[in-house]
């Protein structure tokens, strides 16, 4: 399942992670984008990162904390001018 980003408009994620035990882990995770010049990131490890779309494509953030991978898809868009217009005459 993929979210949807505006161009120019920033999204802050926050990752917390747990072990098996349901305890919450020190582990810093490294994230990764597919396409920086589609989307940026604010830093590659973190508990916190900015991702700022920058142009409209689909771009994958990978989230790493140890062994364990986790993938977010965004789909970002372009907000501007029309790509069409129909106009109907009577």
């Amino acid at each position: 399942m993929s979210q949807t980003l505006i161009v120019g408009t920033p999204k802050v994620l926050n990752i917390t992670s747990y072990d098996a035990n349901n305890t919450l882990t020190s582990v810093v995770p490294a994230i990764t984008t597919s396409d920086a010049t589609i989307a940026s990131l604010s830093a590659a490890t973190g508990n916190s990162v900015t991702v700022t779309p920058l142009k409209a494509g689909t771009v994958t953030i990978t989230i790493t904390v140890g062994t364990v991978v986790q993938t977010l898809t965004f789909n970002v868009l372009a907000v501007g001018a029309p790509a069409t217009i129909n106009v109907a005459y009577a």
